[in-house]
């Protein structure tokens, strides 16, 4: 993940690196397990199961949910491009990076 921007209910907004939101730097996608996965700053392995996707010829999708939150990750294929939304009642969360795709299935 390269930036996040962040806004709330009382129109607060910035952007900044990953670390400032405890995001990881660097998302994986295991379609075999069905899962994103990424490692924190902190050294804490963050998993996140995926309960919806769809593969498209130009772009993959992948959608998941837990404790009140929402989250859409939205990959080019090619170059996996991407850009990450997640969702609470109060605020949201925007990032924009690049992605590697683990377990592909191969047409």
């Amino acid at each position: 993940m390269q930036r996040v921007m962040y806004c709330d209910a009382e129109q607060e907004y910035f952007s900044s690196s990953p670390a400032l939101f405890d995001i990881p730097e660097f998302i994986f996608v295991d379609q075999s397990k069905n899962e994103l996965r990424g490692t924190r700053l902190t050294g804490k392995l963050v998993t996140k199961e995926i309960k919806h996707s769809e593969q498209f010829t130009e772009n993959s999708i992948y959608q998941g949910q837990k404790a009140g939150k929402a989250w859409s990750l939205n990959i080019e294929n090619n170059y996996g491009r991407l850009v990450l939304t997640v969702i609470d009642k109060y605020s949201s969360y925007s990032g924009f990076g690049i992605c590697k795709l683990q377990g592909q299935n191969k047409k």
